[in-house]
């Protein structure tokens, strides 16, 4: 028969979890402010950019192969790794942009990799779609595409995949539901909650939601829950 835990046990255990979620919360801020010190690099030598090819390996390193963006209303290769080679950009630095790249991807479960797609050309490469410099206004963008009366999110930090679960439009009296779901929202797909909380900006504006309408089935989660206020500009 296992031993009951001693109070000490269950102290430090909890001490314990508090501070790994400081450092996995630590690490998912660290992790965007790195991909947000690439992206500024990267715009500043090509203005136009939108994204960044390159090949991942098993020991997590990289090698940047492009820069691509729009050029005369396409959108193109910028500057490819044989022209890096060749010409040396003078305010790119490669060797520093791979290790930046590096590092934000480093990490197992590093928010980044919410910015990288599969790149179904030869090559097995990947795709990182540079990040806008405000992403609250980029994402209430994306939801008012769908939902033009969209004010607020409801995002769900109960479960190990924190994720969205309802769309909401204000009124007079708060709130009203335009969308829910159980599981995952197909508007996931731009961010991820991990990444909101690891941005400061959005994070301060994350509220928990006592004040707005509920599904049954999400009443139960209790704290877990928080709204995101959408900004208007």
């Amino acid at each position: 028969m296992i031993p009951k835990p001693t109070q000490r046990q269950r102290q430090a255990r909890r001490r314990r979890n508090v501070a790994f979620k400081a450092f996995e919360n630590a690490e998912h801020t660290y992790s965007i402010a790195v991909l947000d010190d690439l992206t500024a690099s990267v715009l500043a030598a090509f203005p136009t950019a939108t994204h960044l090819k390159f090949q991942h390996f098993p020991d997590r390193s990289a090698i940047l192969h492009g820069v691509w963006g729009r050029a005369d209303a396409e959108i193109t290769c910028l500057q490819s790794r044989t022209d890096f080679a060749s010409d040396a950009h003078p305010t790119f630095d490669l060797d520093e942009a791979e290790a930046e790249l590096r590092e934000c991807l480093a990490p197992l479960e590093s928010v980044a990799w919410m910015s990288v797609r599969p790149d179904f050309e030869p090559g097995a490469l990947f795709t990182l779609d540079l990040p806008p410099e405000n992403r609250a206004l980029a994402i209430a963008e994306f939801v008012r595409a769908d939902y033009d009366n969209a004010s607020a999110l409801v995002l769900d930090y109960g479960y190990e995949q924190p994720h969205l679960v309802q769309v909401l439009a204000g009124t007079e009296d708060g709130y009203k539901v335009l969308a829910a779901s159980r599981h995952n929202h197909p508007l996931s797909t731009l961010f991820n909650a991990p990444t909101v909380k690891a941005i400061a900006r959005l994070a301060r504006q994350l509220r928990y939601v006592p004040s707005a309408p509920l599904h049954d089935e999400f009443k139960s989660h209790g704290r877990s829950l928080t709204v995101l206020t959408l900004p208007t500009a």
